[in-house]
């Protein structure tokens, strides 16, 4: 009886394979939030600059921006890769060669646009109340004045990217974490660690919209402890 019943499960599964085709019910577009000032992006900024004074005053020189206009300028680089990747008029090309912290080119690169047609869904970041298309020519000296001064920084263990990924797609395991009542949170286990660290980075929100997610990463607290690690000059 048991081999009759598979048998005929296995016919029944094979002509469902043969007439019927999964589709996602509709096509829909996710606004991702973006936040340009949080809490784990502000410990990563004052850990780096905290590491620059040491090596700047153990080694002599002079420090050629304030903490304050190093975390503005974090800030901006995250809005000008979101404004890149909708298409939007930017000040500095990925070609342009501007200076990026490692750590956070490493954001960058997995900040993007998503096409998921499986799910029939379109993942894309955004500010809230910010169209990303008008630059002030403060920000612009800023922008110039610490790339500057990165690259100048370079020789005190500094690491960095020269510009920003030119692709404008993101990672979908990143674009799909949201951070929710101060915990990261994922869709599946199957999205590596690193991804929960990375959006911990912008507090990203939204795709809990469509897609409900259930795995807890860990606490802010946690991601801003972590990134400390990460701010170390290389020796």
């Amino acid at each position: 009886m048991n081999n009759k019943q598979n048998h005929v499960s296995e016919a029944i599964r094979d002509f469902a394979e043969k007439h019927i085709t999964p589709a996602p019910a509709d096509y829909e577009v996710i606004d991702v939030e973006v936040k340009l000032v949080t809490d784990v992006l502000s410990s990563y900024g004052s850990e780096l600059f905290n590491n620059i004074q040491g090596v700047i005053d153990m080694r002599g020189g002079n420090l050629p921006f304030s903490e304050d206009e190093l975390q503005k300028y974090l800030s901006l680089l995250v809005r000008l890769r979101v404004a890149y990747v909708n298409n939007k008029r930017v000040p500095y090309r990925p070609t342009d060669l501007i200076a990026v912290p490692a750590f956070v080119s490493v954001v960058l690169q997995n900040l993007g646009v998503v096409h998921h047609l499986e799910l029939g869904l379109e993942l894309r970041p955004v500010i809230n109340g910010d169209n990303c298309e008008t630059w002030s020519e403060e920000d612009l000296r800023l922008m110039t004045k610490v790339s500057r001064g990165i690259t100048a920084l370079g020789n005190y263990g500094l690491e960095y990217a020269k510009g920003y990924d030119r692709m404008k797609e993101g990672s979908f395991d990143f674009m799909t974490m949201s951070v929710l009542k101060d915990k990261v949170m994922g869709i599946t286990r199957e999205a590596h660690p690193v991804y929960a660290l990375l959006a911990s980075v912008l507090n990203l929100t939204g795709i809990e919209i469509a897609l409900s997610p259930r795995i807890t990463y860990g606490s802010i607290t946690h991601f801003k402890r972590l990134v400390a690690h990460l701010a170390t000059l290389k020796s």
